[in-house]
């Protein structure tokens, strides 16, 4: 089956933007691209493109315009296949379709980083205003056919028919050899369509991605059959490029820069000094001038100064690209005198952590300057210092001192010696149990440090000890601080810990009733309410109210519904065990009506009269002694009492706490709502 690629018609003028020649230091380079035609299948790129529509193109839309030659800045290569002015034709694309151009730097011109892309966007009849639409600047590396994704950017162009460019250095592709593939991929069906140049020039080759059959492929289009007719003189199966641009870097050979060093730089004659380079840029030939009217080629010289003076140095080295010299004025100084012999002592030279010493400068033939290094990495300058070594350790010291004519340096191995400072221990402990129901036993635990040989407790109740891990009983409730004094050969510590251990009370069960005493209403049904009194905090309740009624809640209401005595009893639980306990409640028939009752016959010699009395309702009552003249002898009570069956007693005494003579009296109870009498006899 042939393969087609339908050019479609724009109808717009397009134009290529030129950079402009920057002067620097350097070659100016233009780069053309010579790409080769290849067609191969990668199934592993696809995506899944449609095909084009076709649209007649005539002779004068089909118009070449070419551009002069460019002139790029130094190390700035714009690698093109022509420098062509777009076509007035293109490619109106699909979303996911690619079109793309191979790229070849060519000898000279690697390692290429590339830094920018462009591409020009085409205007359609049909849809003008949608050439902006966003897309993809795709880089590929040249494997067997287009190989793996390189990288990959979204932009969208600003001018329709114009070189757009855009900064792709943020994707930090080098071509370090051959070739690599720029590509534009649609993100949006149609858009944004790709002008083409259709010009005769040699080895035009730009590569389409699209499916044709079955399978999706890059194609050259030099390798396409596209149907004719065609505007006179075009043979675009011959030659299509795409307006695709790629610009970058390349890194190139520099001069070297000079630069040196050298060891020793003063002494007396004669002084042997070793030089050594230190240029980059990859020099390949030195050439040394040591001041003294003699020269070296080598690349790391020794030489000997056998004069006193001083000598002025310079090295010139040089590269394919150019050449470098590093003049060090006044450099090397040769002198004839005796040099210094470097000495020292200090004091101390041992002890405790942080250790101060004093370092005393013993050198002869008059140095004039002096450095010490005091082996921890500290260091000072002054002839005779004072040091503080803050770390336990061994020290090498060593002096350089130095003079007119030269230095000497002395150094002393394992000097100094830093010990640790003496350590007391550090107390501290732990208790279990640290709370609990009295008596509590409670074992202590020694956690101090920095091995103790000595202890002493105090259990904060007076107890005290003097074991190591003692054990301690508190039988009070409480709430109690422990201390411990740790001691060892060089000092002691007291570790207290306040409120440390809680001892509560033990558990024990008790409870109210309200009321615990009453009497039940003509309903026969009696509300009492018990309330939980229990000591060392239950954490269950069982109770048996005496009626076979039972409850687990801590305060419960038992309602009873006939009169009687109840043995209610109260068992209570925690972690350790339970307690119980039991108390009788006791409820009573109510009076149908006002009473009260006395004993018929009350002797003297008895000295007290049992009196009982009753009310059906709360409410005020008076309860009087009254003589058969019907005088007051004795008012006994007068208040208010609730509902219910009541005792008291009579003393046999009047008002004026003197007893009353034998007779008959009257027992009389007066209340608002009724009222009720009884006789009492008094004998001899």
């Amino acid at each position: 089956m042939k393969r087609t690629i339908v050019l479609l018609l724009v109808g717009i003028s397009l134009g290529l933007a030129l950079p402009t020649a920057a002067s620097s230091k350097g070659t100016r380079k233009i780069y053309e691209v010579e790409p080769t035609a290849i067609s191969s299948n990668n199934a592993a790129l696809s995506r899944e493109p449609s095909l084009i529509e076709s649209q007649q193109l005539t002779a004068s839309e089909a118009t070449l315009n070419r551009a002069p030659n460019l002139a790029m800045p130094q190390d700035t290569i714009e690698l093109i296949e022509d420098e062509a002015t777009p076509v007035n034709f293109g490619f109106k694309m699909s979303a996911g379709d690619r079109m793309a151009v191979k790229l070849t730097p060519g000898t000279g011109n690697y390692p290429f980083t590339v830094t920018a892309a462009c591409y020009v966007p085409i205007g359609w009849s049909d849809d003008p205003d949608n050439w902006d639409q966003p897309c993809y600047l795709v880089f590929f590396d040249d494997g067997a056919e287009p190989g793996a994704e390189l990288g990959r950017k979204e932009v969208a162009a600003v001018q329709v028919g114009a070189f757009n460019w855009f900064d792709v250095s943020d994707l930090d592709i080098t071509i370090e050899s051959g070739s690599f593939y720029f590509a534009v991929e649609n993100k949006v069906n149609d858009n944004p369509g790709l002008a083409l140049d259709g010009g005769a020039p040699p080895n035009h080759v730009s590569w389409a991605y699209a499916v044709f059959d079955t399978d999706p492929e890059w194609l050259p289009f030099d390798s396409l059959s596209l149907a004719p007719p065609w505007p006179e003189g075009m043979s675009l199966g011959d030659s299509v490029d795409l307006m695709l641009r790629v610009k970058g870097v390349v890194s190139g050979q520099a001069p070297p820069d000079a630069d040196f060093t050298a060891d020793p730089r003063s002494g007396p004659a004669p002084l042997t000094v070793s030089f050594t380079d230190l240029s980059t840029g990859d020099p390949t030939s030195w050439s040394w001038d040591f001041g003294d009217t003699r020269t070296s080629t080598t690349q790391n010289p020794t030489h000997v100064y056998d004069s006193e003076g001083t000598y002025t140095v310079s090295l010139t080295v040089r590269n394919a690209d150019g050449e470098d010299t590093e003049v060090k004025t006044n450099y090397i100084t040769v002198t004839s005198g005796p040099l210094p012999a470097a000495d020292f002592t200090a004091d101390p030279r041992s002890g405790t952590e942080p250790l101060d010493v004093t370092f005393t400068d013993l050198s002869t033939e008059n140095p004039t300057s002096w450095s010490w290094d005091f082996g921890d990495g500290g260091t000072a300058t002054t002839q005779n210092p004072t040091y503080r070594y803050d770390n336990v350790g061994t020290y090498t010291v060593s002096l350089t001192a130095t003079n007119a004519y030269g230095s000497d340096t002395e150094t002393k191995p394992g000097y100094i010696t830093v010990i640790s400072a003496p350590q007391p221990p550090d107390a501290n402990f732990s208790a279990d149990p640290t709370s609990g129901p009295a008596p509590l036993d409670v074992a202590f635990t020694d956690l101090s440090s920095d091995s103790p040989t000595s202890w002493s407790w105090s259990f904060g109740d007076g107890g005290s000890s003097a074991d190591q891990n003692p054990q301690h009983t508190y039988n009070a409730v409480g709430t109690y601080t422990v201390s411990l004094t740790a001691t060892n050969a060089d000092g002691s510590d007291t570790e207290t810990k306040p409120d440390y251990i809680t001892v509560t009370e033990p558990l024990q069960a008790a409870f109210t009733a309200n009321p615990s005493i009453g009497y039940v209403p003509l309903t026969h049904r009696m509300e009492v309410t018990f309330t939980d009194q229990s000591t060392g905090d239950p954490t269950s309740w069982s109770w048996n109210f005496g009626d076979n009624g039972t409850s687990t809640e801590q305060n419960p209401a038992h309602v009873y519904t006939s009169a009687g005595e109840f043995r209610v009893q109260l068992t209570v639980f925690d972690a350790a065990g339970s307690d119980s306990t039991s108390d009788t409640v006791y409820l009573f028939v109510l009076p149908s009506d006002f009473f009260t009752q006395t004993a018929a016959l009350t002797s003297i010699a008895q000295s007290e009269v049992e009196i009982r009395y009753g009310t059906p309702v709360s409410t005020n009552i008076e309860l009087s002694i009254y003589n058969v003249n019907g005088q007051l002898i004795r008012r006994l009570l007068s208040e208010e009492v609730p509902a219910g069956e009541y005792e008291t007693l009579w003393d046999l005494c009047n008002d004026k706490g003197l007893l009353v003579g034998p007779g008959v009296y009257f027992l009389r109870l007066k209340a608002p709502e009724g009222h009720a009498a009884s006789k009492i006899i008094v004998t001899r």
